[in-house]
């Protein structure tokens, strides 16, 4: 049987940014510039992006073109028990993908209710516009019995029929999807950053995220959040790259397509940040910044979407509606990547034909995520993402690096990597160092470090 594959090295490139750019881009990361001092995290979070993630996302690319298979049977090409790793990544994707269906959800509702929320914000207190959305629409708390949300229910099961039909279409729907979920929403973030910027106090926004506050770095926690960030932003230890890999013509070129790649998940996060940091300021929201996505979703962004027009509420309606339609385009993209690289493995594994293994994940995935349409659903995405991105990436990381370092040629890697990129290639010094000696080292040490606080408490 013939392996579906993307037609072209530029849709593997735009599905792959789609891939990338998702609710960690644009809600998680403005909160993060926040909390770890705003240009010490920018710069910690680029440094980890080109220097241990490029390369780390160009080698998942080339074992999965070479072998044409999923994570797990990728990193098995390299040691037969290093399948089991290849399972672990997918798990982080699985569990990430159910509560971002749930998140849209939450998002659908949010469209639902942002034009008669602009209507009304005349008549509340800053604190009620900020606190509207949680306290009057999701509901979320974790006070008495489990409540399941009807809506949320209704939205969230939606959402996964929708992704049920993607999945479907295979590679070709996904690089034809990622044209509006890459650039509809970069347009918008455009013109809430632009109008952010006519704030009389922006100057002092822009400050704020961009001027590094270089005593953070002595933090061990921004560190760990910035490799974590940077890993996962780029789909890297989550299964994802090696199945698109596989995907891949075998003329198209890996390098320049990373780098592309991480430049625009970049320019994206910095993007929804100059957003974000221009409308607390301008909204006078200084005291409502945390690292929540959440929070930036349902907290900050509905106070900037109802003073975009304070004169006209249809505008400022019509302008979030379209808002927070693309941030669902967004979620959408990133939750499809993750449930195809968990659907090729499975059917791989199982030599299912596709739709069957489509629903053998699907059906129990949108059961699980229904505890997110809980009035406890908040708090259970703040602790599965917490899992995720500061121990079970780092855990498939050092298996990755270990793996990597025993039983990868680097040469042959490398030679895939560059295969067809003529001048514009990896260099093979850096490209060892990072691979072979500061990936492992950074890994280890965040992972001791997280086992020394642990143990002191």
């Amino acid at each position: 049987m013939q392996r579906e594959g993307f037609s072209s090295g530029k849709n593997f490139v735009l599905a792959s940014v789609a891939a990338s750019v998702g609710l960690g881009n644009v809600m998680r990361f403005p909160g993060l510039c926040a909390k770890y001092g705003g240009g010490a995290f920018i710069l910690i979070y680029f440094l980890a992006l080109i220097i241990l993630g490029v390369p780390m996302l160009c080698t998942e690319i080339a074992l999965g073109r070479r072998c044409k298979k999923s994570a797990p049977f990728a990193l098995k090409s390299l040691y037969k028990p290093m399948e089991a790793v290849g399972w672990l990544a997918l798990l982080n994707s699985l569990i990430v993908a159910i509560f971002y269906v749930a998140i849209i959800g939450w998002l659908a509702q949010a469209t639902i209710n942002i034009f008669p929320f602009c209507n009304d914000n005349q008549t509340l207190s800053l604190k009620d516009i900020s606190g509207y959305f949680v306290k009057n629409v999701l509901k979320f708390n974790a006070d008495g019995a489990i409540a399941l949300s009807p809506i949320l229910t209704v939205l969230t099961l939606v959402a996964w029929v929708v992704i049920y039909f993607c999945i479907k279409g295979g590679a070709s729907s996904l690089s034809k999807i990622s044209r509006f979920t890459v650039f509809i929403p970069i347009g918008l973030f455009t013109a809430l950053a632009l109008r952010g910027l006519l704030y009389g106090n922006s100057l002092l926004a822009l400050k704020a995220l961009f001027v590094p506050d270089f005593s953070a770095l002595k933090s061990v926690e921004l560190w760990q959040t910035a490799l974590g960030q940077a890993f996962f932003s780029l789909s890297v230890l989550a299964g994802v790259m090696p199945a698109y890999g596989s995907f891949l013509p075998a003329k198209a070129k890996i390098f320049p397509s990373a780098i592309v790649v991480a430049l625009a998940d970049f320019g994206v996060s910095v993007l929804a940040s100059v957003a974000f940091f221009t409308a607390v300021y301008g909204c006078g929201l200084q005291g409502a910044i945390t690292d929540s996505a959440l929070t930036t979703a349902f907290s900050v962004y509905p106070v900037a979407i109802a003073k975009l027009f304070p004169n006209n509420s249809v505008i400022s309606g019509i302008f979030g509606v379209l808002f927070y339609l693309s941030i669902i385009l967004i979620a959408l993209q990133s939750t499809l990547s993750m449930i195809e690289a968990v659907v090729v493995a499975v059917k791989e594994r199982f030599t299912f034909i596709k739709a069957r293994a489509i629903a053998c994940i699907i059906l129990p995935s949108a059961v699980l995520s229904l505890a997110f349409c809980t009035n406890y659903g908040q708090f259970l995405v703040q602790i599965f993402d917490d899992i995720v991105n500061r121990y079970l990436i780092l855990i498939v990381g050092a298996l990755e690096c270990v793996a990597l370092m025993i039983y990868g040629d680097y040469d042959q890697i490398l030679k895939e990597i560059n295969a067809n990129c003529g001048k514009i290639s990896m260099p093979k010094s850096p490209f060892k160092l990072s691979l072979k000696y500061l990936c492992p080292t950074v890994i280890f040490a965040l992972i001791l470090v997280l086992i020394i606080t642990v143990i002191i408490g």
